[in-house]
């Protein structure tokens, strides 16, 4: 009989606040035999007693009792089963916590260490499932514990909400967060509060330690004392590209904000400032994210339907859910207006006669929650509470409590017939799902292999699909008063699942499902058996793919270094790399210790708000 491990995992950054710990592994250990005794006490003690942070030397300790672990994924779930074989047979366990960055890490000047904590001693409670024994343990993270992990890994966060003097909240308002210093205030992060004004600000210890020596000489000012320097924090507050209100930087020396920890949760209530509605321009769809406002035309490429004119997020094809934003208008010639959106397959984005089949409604199914519009009263009594805005209401397709539902006919979103009504800039949220949903059973793959050698591959490497996207708008009910609104560029679209994808080599082998390839083994442990020794070489058998596949690194931890292996070979660039490497250094003079070796494959894929994370493996050996 096998038993299977389940739980979800967070951390609280405070009360109000928490977050699923991702990137992160589970692990689970053997008891020590000579630590028996000592089991009872430990399983019943709190975490916060039991929990604390490994050497290396300790990790390696543990390595023959180690029974099974399990990658956690964005919710911080994770699933672990441990077959007959393993010897376990339900007797309480070492939980441990592999964390190689801290969630949402921000970009410091140096790659963060990974970590390993003891977590906890463990005795599940089993219930018999079959043949089988179930058991689910579900942990958050006390804010203190949490927010002194985080510490280690110079991960820093500011977790808010923005409400105006009534208490309600601010959705739409960017909040940009700075350092106030004698020298010069360092800018922390900015974010766009949500529907119920809340914000998140991750940054780094090297973002307030500027100086004007910087990157020389870098410091938090005032110099003294040298111990909790954190930054002192002040909020400047925009709606649409407007500044409203600015605090004093003083204010980030006072009040509880000098020298915030790695975590600080704050409500900030935004002065009484009357915002009027704006112009509206004619209905058009423009744009593509909220964050990115990716142009449907100028920053798509013509020739592949990728990303271009973006930067750092050139070259990028489409994934996921996708809001598609633009100006709305409640008439069109004097009468209410309503608008759908369509789509159309294309076999070549480079050519529009490759059309594959015609255009066909995005329907409200295929839509996730979209905050079309608010009303706000003005208030001109000044002694009010509200004096001189409240939001008296938000219009949402597909609503999330609270909010009024967009009405459709068909597949027509009626735009709301209310005064005062000010648009977000959000017209539709297309899950992309909708239009390509691929999966392909990688079982069977082997490290150092092309992908294409496993049977759902056969016939070649997966592409990207493309497809257009066009917004039409009309008078209520009148189909001949239909106009164009805006048509998209054909965008690679790139929704796809590599199941059974193998993880950890030859060492412990597991398998997971993701949107991309990234995978490893040691030679010596594929040849020798899981637990081999280390030859007089180290090799490394690595495949990686997807169709938007970017940069492809390998590396390594331990002590002596630096370390390095021989270039990736890329068979078919920005599709696949798979090959073996060799370690350059001299393997006979690393010192006897537990090593780490990973891989990280790029994925070049956007949904407008954010990038797809790196897709990544590792394996671990001893020396």
């Amino acid at each position: 009989m096998s038993f299977l491990f389940r739980g979800k995992l967070c951390g609280r950054l405070c009360n109000d606040c928490e977050e699923p710990i991702f990137p992160g592994v589970v692990k689970l250990y053997r008891i020590d035999p000579d630590e028996l005794k000592q089991v009872h006490a430990q399983v019943a003690a709190a975490v916060k007693e039991t929990a604390g942070l490994l050497t290396d030397k300790e990790v390696a300790a543990r390595e023959k009792r180690l029974l099974g672990q399990a990658k956690t994924d964005a919710e911080g779930k994770f699933s672990l089963q441990l077959e007959p074989d393993s010897g376990y047979n339900g007797e309480p366990v070492e939980v441990h916590l592999y964390l190689p960055e801290a969630p949402n890490q921000p970009s410091g000047r140096s790659r963060p260490t990974p970590r390993q904590f003891i977590v906890t001693v463990w005795q599940p409670r089993w219930r018999q499932n079959d043949n089988d024994f179930l058991t689910y343990w579900e942990y958050c993270f006390p804010s203190r514990l949490w927010c002194a992990i985080r510490a280690l890994f110079d991960a820093w966060v500011i977790c808010g909400k923005v409400v105006n003097t009534n208490n309600q909240p601010l959705p739409g308002i960017t909040v940009r967060a700075m350092d106030s210093d004698w020298i010069t205030d360092d800018f922390l992060g900015e974010a766009v509060t949500d529907s119920q004004g809340n914000f998140r600000i991750d940054y780094h210890r090297d973002d307030f330690r500027q100086t004007f020596l910087s990157p020389v000489f870098n410091t938090e000012t005032p110099w003294p004392p040298f111990f909790n320097s954190g930054p002192d924090a002040y909020f400047g507050f925009f709606f649409g590209g407007t500044e409203l209100f600015f605090e004093d930087s003083s204010v980030g020396r006072t009040s509880g904000r000098e020298n915030i920890g790695p975590c600080f949760c704050v409500t900030l209530r935004l002065p009484d400032i009357e915002i009027p509605p704006p112009e509206n321009p004619p209905a058009a769809f423009n744009y593509i994210g909220k964050l990115m406002n990716i142009h449907r035309v100028t920053n798509i490429n013509p020739a592949d339907g990728r990303t271009v004119g973006l930067g750092g997020l050139d070259n990028h094809a489409f994934y996921g859910s996708m809001f598609l934003r633009g100006f709305l208008e409640q008439q069109l010639n004097g009468q209410p207006m309503e608008y759908k959106f369509e789509f159309r397959e294309y076999a070549d984005p480079a050519n529009l006669a490759s059309a594959v089949g015609p255009w066909q409604p995005i329907t409200k199914a295929m839509m996730g929650n979209c905050v079309v519009g608010e009303t706000w009263q003005l208030v001109t009594d000044p002694t009010d509470p509200d004096f001189p805005i409240r939001i008296t209401g938000r219009y949402a397709i597909n609503p999330a409590p609270g909010e009024i539902e967009v009405q459709f006919a068909g597949d027509w979103a009626q735009v709301p017939q209310v005064s005062n009504l000010h648009f977000t800039g959000e017209q539709i949220r297309l899950n992309s799902n909708n239009l390509d949903a691929r999966t392909f059973d990688m079982s069977g793959l082997i490290p150092g292999n092309s992908t294409s050698s496993v049977p759902a591959l056969s016939g070649g490497l997966p592409a990207n699909r493309f497809f257009a996207l066009r917004m039409w708008k009309r008078e209520l009910g009148n189909a001949a008063t239909e106009v164009l609104a805006g048509t998209s560029r054909p965008l690679a679209i790139c929704n796809l699942t590599y199941a059974d994808t193998p993880q950890n080599g030859s060492w412990l082998p597991t398998t997971s499902s993701e949107p991309g390839v990234a995978c490893l083994d040691l030679v010596h442990l594929a040849t020798g058996g899981g637990c081999a020794t280390l030859g007089s070489s180290l090799e490394v058998r690595y495949a990686a793919a997807n169709p938007n596949l970017g940069n492809v690194t390998l590396s390594m931890t331990g002590p002596g270094g630096p370390h390095a292996f021989s270039a990736v070979t890329v068979p078919t660039p920005g599709e696949e790399a798979y090959g073996t490497a060799t370690y350059t250094g001299n393997v006979a003079a690393l010192p006897d210790c537990a090593y780490l070796v990973r891989v990280h494959a790029e994925m070049r894929l956007v949904n407008g708000e954010s990038k797809m994370s790196n897709r990544w493996d590792e394996v671990a050996f001893c020396k």
